[in-house]
């Protein structure tokens, strides 16, 4: 059985433990409610919810550099801030470069996209 939850469903719940939530994080909720709500289907929508309120600091865009790791020089991992695995962990995509400049340049461009380093 899954309910529907609405935009403003969620908003009332962040507002009951005053937190605010953006236009993506609201969409991030929407999106994944129903397999959050398949692990408990016996728990109430709204503490599911809070739940997912909860885990919306770890959703933020980063990034970490690693060196020479395996035939790669540099490798940037890049987490998009909503993209989890299947078993909810953070899914990182990754770039691979042999070329210090464009990996540097690469570095820029993502703090200036709004990503955070996390090394």
């Amino acid at each position: 059985m899954q309910n529907e939850i609405s935009k403003q469903d969620i908003i009332n719940v962040a507002q009951s433990i005053n937190k605010s939530v953006s236009e993506s994080q609201i969409n991030w909720i929407l999106e994944n409610y129903n397999s959050q709500q398949k692990e408990d289907p016996k728990t109430n929508w709204s503490l599911i919810v809070e739940n997912m309120l909860y885990q919306l600091p770890l959703m933020e865009k980063q990034f970490n550099l690693m060196y020479n790791v395996g035939r790669a020089k540099y490798v940037i991992n890049i987490h998009n801030g909503y993209d989890l695995t299947d078993d909810g962990s953070l899914f990182f995509g990754i770039r691979l470069f042999s070329n210090k400049r464009l990996f540097e340049k690469a570095q820029k461009d993502l703090i200036k996209q709004g990503y955070k380093q996390t090394n």
